[in-house]
């Protein structure tokens, strides 16, 4: 398989985006782990002063801790292009050469296809290490991780191809 299949340069820029973002949660995810854990790296990162329960400070580690795995799992994954070309590779050759139409599929529509499914899956996973900030911010207080997720949050927003619209022509101010 050539290294020419991959999906278009549009798509490509917004998974290296999403790619990026979630690369900075994964910071916020293990600076609220530190904060937890009280770890002497991270007495400045919180100022607020509200009392977290021992029963979360035992638990909510580990689960950061598999959120922040798994999503750096799906970053190793997306970074080695020869991993996804293989992958690409085995699922064209799974999904066969034919749309369930009946119509021909091309490589590059196959390719644009399965890049939209990891933009999908990068998409969710950023949305939902946002929400876990926001959970933990509006439960316990911790401003300046819930700044930086919205912040993060305001660039996923702008990327352009998540603002095009099915004819792929990008979508009027106020539409």
């Amino acid at each position: 398989m050539s290294s020419s299949f991959a999906p278009s340069p549009e798509l490509t820029d917004c998974l290296n985006q999403l790619r990026s973002m979630l690369e900075q949660f994964i910071g916020l995810d293990d600076a609220l782990i530190a904060v937890l854990v009280e770890h002497e790296s991270a007495k400045h990162l919180r100022s607020e002063r509200t009392p977290i329960p021992s029963p979360v400070v035992q638990v909510i580690p580990l689960m950061l801790q598999a959120i922040g795995s798994s999503s750096y799992t799906l970053l190793q994954l997306g970074i080695r292009r020869k991993c996804f070309t293989v992958l690409y590779s085995a699922l064209f050759i799974f999904f066969g050469a034919t749309e369930p139409s009946g119509q021909p599929r091309t490589l590059e529509k196959l390719a644009e296809r399965i890049g939209q499914q990891h933009m999908m899956i990068l998409f969710a996973a950023n949305i939902a290490m946002c929400e876990v900030f926001e959970s933990f911010h509006k439960k316990y207080g911790f401003s300046a991780a819930q700044a930086k997720a919205d912040a993060i949050m305001e660039r996923l927003q702008s990327i352009a191809y998540l603002n095009r619209r099915e004819s792929g022509t990008p979508p009027k101010p106020g539409t």
